[in-house]
């Protein structure tokens, strides 16, 4: 037998007393909706009271409780399975939700509702500012009749759980608008971090890098001057050394601020296949398997190999940290796809993937989800700068099968815009070297004259202008030091520019500080070729061919 609603007003007046201490007391939908559902049910004497919310132009269930408080839970994974449902699919609800008026079914026939064990339904509209926000429905085990009585107390408990819900709504996006705002202060206090290490990054990346310069144009130098297996193996050595110092710094300041810093044509097949070959020996020892496949006649990147090299790496090792962690068998697919414009990276892995809540945070910087000390959260980092800087994109993939997808893509050289260059042997040019440094701009200098040009050296800005500014001045190639102490770099090239001297199109700036965004701003303004140092034999090579 379906219980009989109380004739006194009392327990009408608790069971609203209990939900509104509940709506008072907590902002949690759910806890408050369960206290509403059970409370409806018991002061309205119904079997049950269930509660669905209006989402995205569907019904979604999301509470159901007996008067008498039990539970079950069966019934209740039922009701749940049901899932977003259209109004439309259900008449109750189609005429409860297009009238905004109760609807009283006291038999009910649809087989629906009977399979619930609903034999007489009450639906009711939950209606926030004429709007429709979702239902609340009260059934009975048995055919019974709704009097008016119930119908107008159910109405009040609508209007009830319209507000807890429209208060939830509103809750939730206070606390969406929190943790946006909360990601913002970290993004700032982060920010006053990089900017914190791009200014010493900026200051001690000059100084290191011209000695550097030194070192390894004078070992280029020696190789190319000697043909004895034993000099020949210990220059190498010494490039070898400098060009990782080198590195390391050069990881610093693209982590500072990236910018590409040795901008030329670049095959991508090429980049790839050095990067492997750094890591073939190791992946074969660890038994991972590697797959590379790459496109025939894929278009040039304007790019910064060594840069792009540092990203293939990054990715390379993270996958090989990746399968070696997942137990599953190891194995690594790297693929080159080219269209028209662009070029597309793929790495992929057979590792146990990426976690749902890991995957928007990857390309964070410090974030790692590597024990402490095996990772410094700055791989990844410093790929997404890198890949920024060159007007491309990278993004990560992890299906729910497992594994991690890493897709670049990069702009390319459009296949008419393809310069023919020159060997090296069909011009012999005239470069003006300036620099401050005496021992830089002598190995530049001999570097230079090993490679058949002729050379002039100017050991200070001032002595460069004048060398520029004299009558009949002609060179093919005049390489700027952009930090000289009596007249640098910008601005020497912008007197050539005023002056309207043809000379302001043979320059290429040689800098050891790229970080600074002012000389950043000023490198991309002028449209010149710039090169970071150190640098090295083939570098110096590459400005003498693809000058004008």
């Amino acid at each position: 037998m379906a219980v009989r609603i109380p004739d006194n007003a009392a327990s009408a007046a608790e069971a609203l007393l209990d939900i509104a201490n509940a709506m008072s007391s907590t902002l949690e939908l759910k806890q408050v909706l369960k206290i509403v559902a059970r409370r409806a049910a018991e002061a309205i004497g119904a079997q049950r009271c269930s509660i669905s919310l209006w989402q995205d132009g569907r019904l979604v269930p999301v509470m159901s409780q007996f008067a008498d408080g039990h539970a079950d839970p069966g019934l209740w994974t039922k009701f749940r399975a049901l899932g977003p449902q259209r109004p439309e699919e259900l008449p109750t609800y189609a005429q409860a939700l297009g009238t905004k008026r109760p609807v009283a079914i006291d038999d009910v026939t649809d087989p629906r509702w009977l399979a619930f064990g609903a034999r007489a339904v009450l639906m009711v509209p939950l209606l926030r500012q004429d709007t429709v926000v979702g239902t609340i429905h009260l059934d009975q085990g048995e055919p019974y009749h709704w009097t008016q009585a119930q119908i107008d107390f159910a109405m009040t408990i609508a209007n009830q759980a319209a507000l807890a819900a429209d208060n939830a709504r509103l809750y939730e996006q206070v606390r969406a608008q929190l943790r946006e705002l909360q990601e913002t202060q970290a993004q700032l206090l982060q920010a006053g971090k990089l900017a914190a290490v791009g200014k010493l990054v900026a200051g001690v990346a000059h100084e290191l890098n011209n000695p550097l310069a030194v070192v390894l144009g004078q070992a280029d130098l020696l190789s190319q001057h000697s043909s004895d297996p034993d000099v020949l193996r210990r220059t190498d050595k010494i490039r070898t050394s400098a060009r990782r110092a080198a590195k390391i710094i050069r990881e610093l300041t693209t982590f500072a601020r990236p910018q590409p810093a040795a901008v030329a044509d670049v095959q991508i097949e090429e980049v790839v296949e050095h990067a492997l070959e750094l890591r073939r020996q190791a992946l074969s020892v660890r038994g991972i398997a590697l797959t590379f496949d790459a496109a025939p006649d894929l278009p040039l990147l304007h790019a910064d190999e060594l840069q792009l090299q540092q990203v293939v790496l990054n990715l390379l090792l993270n996958a090989e940290y990746a399968v070696a962690e997942s137990g599953r068998p190891p194995h690594i697919m790297i693929r080159l796809t080219g269209e028209a414009d662009s070029v597309r990276l793929i790495v992929s892995d057979s590792g146990s993937g990426i976690r749902p809540e890991v995957l928007p945070r990857i390309f964070e910087p410090f974030f790692t989800t590597k024990p402490i000390g095996e990772g410094t959260g700055l791989g990844l980092s410093i790929s997404f700068r890198i890949v920024e800087a060159h007007g491309g994109r990278i993004w990560a993939e992890s299906p729910p099968g497992g594994g991690a997808t890493f897709t670049i893509s990069l702009p390319a050289i459009p296949r008419t815009a393809r310069s023919v260059e020159r060997p090296a042997s069909e011009r012999k040019a005239h470069v003006l070297v300036v620099d401050d440094e005496d021992h830089v701009a002598e190995t530049f200098g001999a570097i230079f004259e090993a490679l058949g040009h002729q050379v002039t050296v100017a050991r200070s800005g001032q002595l460069g202008w004048e060398r520029l500014s004299a009558c009949g001045a002609q060179y093919d190639l005049v390489t700027l030091d952009l930090r000289m102490p009596d007249v640098n770099g910008a601005t020497i090239w912008e007197r050539l520019v005023a002056a309207r001297s043809p000379l302001a199109q043979r320059v290429a700036f040689i800098t050891g500080d790229i970080v600074d965004a002012a000389t950043q701003q000023f490198l991309e303004s002028t449209g010149r070729p710039f090169i970071g140092k150190p640098i090295d034999f083939n570098q110096l090579a590459d400005l003498v061919r693809t000058a004008p």
